[in-house]
């Protein structure tokens, strides 16, 4: 545990001499991380102190490649246009920073007759994923399809929560798949809940996620889909992208919604962070 805090430390260091840019550029970054490290290695190399200086070159190749990163740096607005599963209308996304190890987006949701806003900071996580974590929430996203013209993303996320009460992976996820089914028409108490399919049951997982000492069990049900699309696309979606999210959707279980439509979203008053 004491090296896996040091060198959670290094990065974080790292991270934080990094210099953000936002979509124009990026080598400005990688350029004073690498500063940073090279800094951190000469102050411990007298032996005092033991760390793993990570690997710039491994670090700035797997970011190139990741397809959200890709995606962010060459759009500072994005829409979720369509999403399955419990979500907020005018879902849209503003790049606040980026760098080769993570991007920090302004969420913003319509609430009532308002937006309001949310900052999220996001890690570029293994095998081309974006990572969110919290201290109760872990929530991952894969890119399932990106057009040739990079201005949509196909994407699934799978969240990891952990269960209220002492409900077991089965009850926990039946409940959470029928009330999104049936957009909280029913509810747990219900004498006519809606049967679950056992194709639907075999995706549910569970895991123990050790934090601060401390190991609990998170469970995951059903992945979610998002369509997201450059600003400049929010009015005219790509038919590639439409129809491979209808194809990613098929069979969920989740029920599919409508997050934007020009005349809800654009007229709505901004009113800002909370």
């Amino acid at each position: 545990m004491p090296g896996i805090l040091k060198n959670t430390a290094v990065l974080l260091v790292v991270f934080a001499a990094a210099k953000w840019y936002n979509a124009v550029g990026g080598v400005a970054a990688i350029q004073n991380g690498e500063g940073a490290v090279k800094e951190l290695a000469a102050r411990t190399s007298d032996g005092t102190e033991q760390v793993q200086v990570p690997n710039i070159a491994e670090a700035t190749k797997s970011a190139e490649e990741n397809l959200f990163r890709k995606f962010w740096q060459n759009h500072n607005k994005t829409w979720t246009v369509r999403a399955t599963g419990g979500q907020y209308d005018c879902r849209h996304q503003e790049v606040q920073s980026i760098n080769y190890t993570a991007i920090e987006l302004k969420v913003y949701f319509k609430a009532g007759e308002h937006f309001v806003d949310r900052e999220r900071f996001w890690t570029f996580g293994e095998n081309g994923t974006l990572e969110l974590i919290s201290s109760w929430f872990e929530q991952r996203l894969r890119v399932l399809y990106r057009n040739c013209n990079d201005t949509c993303l196909v994407v699934a996320t799978e969240d990891w929560e952990r269960p209220f009460g002492n409900k077991s992976l089965e009850e926990h996820c039946d409940n959470d798949v029928r009330y999104d089914d049936t957009d909280g028409e029913t509810t747990e108490e219900s004498k006519e809940l809606p049967e679950i399919p056992q194709e639907i049951k075999k995706l549910y997982r569970s895991k123990n996620i050790t934090r601060n000492g401390r190991t609990q069990e998170y469970y995951s049900c059903v992945p979610f889909q998002w369509l997201i699309v450059a600003d400049q696309n929010k009015d005219d979606v790509p038919s590639d992208c439409e129809e491979e999210y209808v194809k990613a959707i098929q069979d969920s279980h989740r029920i599919d919604m409508q997050l934007y439509s020009n005349e809800t979203c654009l007229t709505t008053v901004a009113r800002g962070s909370l």
